[in-house]
Parts: structure tokens; C-alpha cells; sequence
């Protein structure tokens, strides 16, 4: 029934939470096995250096996020972010986004998209492109909704961008580019034009706060002037709980989209009952606020 449903989504989360954690122990082991004693004069300077290359990746970093999908792949444990249903602010605010747009201009970009089923209800739009670094969250997005990626000649190993095609007759295609966000090859997904419209649901909040002025001129990079970012972030008591996902507050949105967006707050609300995940990450309290967000002219 729905209370055992309840229970077993709590689960899910609770098990991809402690993938999470054990990913940031995995890579820490990893990255300190790696250390080797050094003789002569300069042994301490050099150990000095290694230990400080043995931090593990911040999550801003593919590394982190390449082990973290690893490792739930390997628990068999859905990560706590990721939902089987198309985000309810998504459905919510969709007409905000598209506007008035023209069909025929349209370009949706999805950053750090993971294997969301969001990029379907995407492609009823517009022809979708996510950017996402694990190639066993892509492998996911495959499996979940029966899609087969074109790879011509490629392999997947040394394939970038998977190209899903239409998953509908009413729907535009979906590609997916394997690539670091930060990194963004010109034409990427193989089109030159920039994007009209952008999703941002787990990106921005995924990012280490010390990154997020990098993150905000990346995306304004990806968009045309007047294009328009629907956001979603969460605020939350820090002392309480370590992110990913990191508190992002609408100060903190102005604060660092700012310098490109104009930013119109849409919803602010208590999620913490739908969230059990939570819960037991230590939080008796969290707020997601929606955003839409206008790229001003260059």
C-alpha cells in the first residue's frame, strides 16, 4: 500500500545516501594508497605535496561523481536525487519556460542531468541536450525508457555525445554529451546555436560553493540572450547537514546569477515531509525555491 511505498522509496534514499558517503571514503582510500614513502633531503617537502593531492574530489568534480554513480551501480541502490516521475515544478512551470517561443527556434539544455526522466518530458518541447559525466548514469537513462543511443562506429567507451534520437512521435530528439560541464567543447552537441531554454533541478546545488561563480558564467555561456533558466534549489541549516546537495538561497542565486540573469522567484515551500532522505541526513527542516531566470544581451 502507499505507507509500505513510503517506506520503501525511504529505504532507496537511505541506501544512496551512504553510497554517497561511502564514494567520498572510497575516493579519499584511493587517493591516499596512491602515497609513497620518498627518500633524501627533500622526502618531507615532497610527502608534504602528496598529501595535499590526496584530498578527495570536491562535487563539482567528475571524479566524485563518476565513483558516487559507480558505487550505487554497484549497491544496486537509486540515488537520492534522482525521481521517477517528472519534477512537479517542472510540470508546474513548464508554460514560464517555453513562453512564446517559436517551435522552430527552440534548444533545451539540461545540465548535470544524470539518468533524469525529465529530458523526456523535455522533448515534448523541443529537440533536449543534457550534459552528464557518468557513463553509468547515460547507461541508465537508456535502460530506464527502452532508448538505444546511436553510436555509428563508436564504442561507448570513446563516444561523447549519445544521441537517444525521439522517444515519441510527438517528441523532439534527446542527446546526451559525456562531458565536464566546465568543459564545454564549441558545438558540443553538434550545433552551433546556443540554447533558448535551460532546466536546472539538481545541477546548481550539486556544485561546491566555491565554485558557483564558475558554474553561474557556464551556464550563461550555454544560453542566448533572452533565454530562459527554470531553477530549482533548496535552502537548509548547514550545521546540520554537509551537502551535496549544498543550501543555495534565493540571496545566493542573485548573489551569483545575477551578473547574467534577470531572476523572477516563482515558489518557495517546505519539502521536508516528501523527503524522508532527509530526515536522516539530521535536517527537521528545507525549502526548494523555483526560479525563472532571463539571460540578459551580452
Amino acid at each position: 500500500g502507499p505507507r509500505g511505498q513510503r517506506r520503501n522509496r525511504a529505504r532507496r534514499h537511505g541506501h544512496a545516501a551512504m553510497a554517497l558517503a561511502a564514494a567520498k571514503r572510497a575516493l579519499h582510500s584511493a587517493n591516499c594508497a596512491r602515497l609513497r614513502p620518498v627518500a633524501g633531503g627533500a622526502a618531507a617537502v615532497v610527502r608534504a605535496r602528496q598529501l595535499s593531492q590526496a584530498e578527495p574530489p570536491r562535487a563539482d568534480h567528475p571524479d566524485f561523481w563518476n565513483a558516487f554513480w559507480e558505487k550505487a551501480q554497484q549497491e544496486n541502490v537509486t540515488p537520492g536525487f534522482h525521481s521517477s516521475e517528472v519534477h512537479p515544478r517542472l510540470k508546474e512551470f513548464s508554460a514560464r519556460l517555453v513562453g512564446d517561443l517559436p517551435a522552430g527556434g527552440r534548444r533545451i539544455l539540461v545540465p548535470l542531468c544524470g539518468q533524469s526522466l525529465d529530458l523526456i518530458f523535455l522533448s515534448r518541447f523541443a529537440e533536449t541536450s543534457g550534459v552528464e559525466c557518468a557513463q553509468e548514469a547515460i547507461d541508465g537513462f537508456g535502460a530506464d525508457n527502452s532508448l538505444t543511443p546511436n553510436l555509428g562506429s563508436k564504442t561507448t567507451k570513446d563516444t561523447r555525445l549519445f544521441d537517444f534520437g525521439a522517444p515519441g512521435p510527438d517528441a523532439s530528439p534527446i542527446k546526451i554529451g559525456k562531458f565536464n560541464f566546465f568543459e564545454l567543447p564549441k558545438a558540443w552537441d553538434g550545433k552551433d546555436a546556443k540554447f533558448t531554454m535551460a532546466w536546472d533541478r539538481a545541477a546548481f546545488v550539486a556544485i561546491h560553493p566555491e565554485s558557483r561563480d564558475k558554474y553561474a558564467k557556464a551556464l550563461a555561456d550555454q544560453m542566448a540572450p533572452g533565454g530562459k533558466v527554470l531553477m530549482c534549489t533548496m535552502s537548509y541549516d548547514t550545521s546540520k547537514m554537509d551537502g551535496p546537495p549544498f543550501s543555495l538561497s534565493p540571496e545566493q542565486v542573485e548573489k551569483h546569477c545575477g551578473p547574467y540573469f534577470g531572476i523572477e522567484e516563482l515558489d518557495t515551500r517546505s519539502i521536508i515531509d516528501s523527503n524522508p532522505n532527509f530526515k536522516q541526513r539530521g535536517l527537521n527542516e528545507i525549502h526548494e525555491h523555483t526560479f525563472l531566470l532571463t539571460r540578459k544581451a551580452a
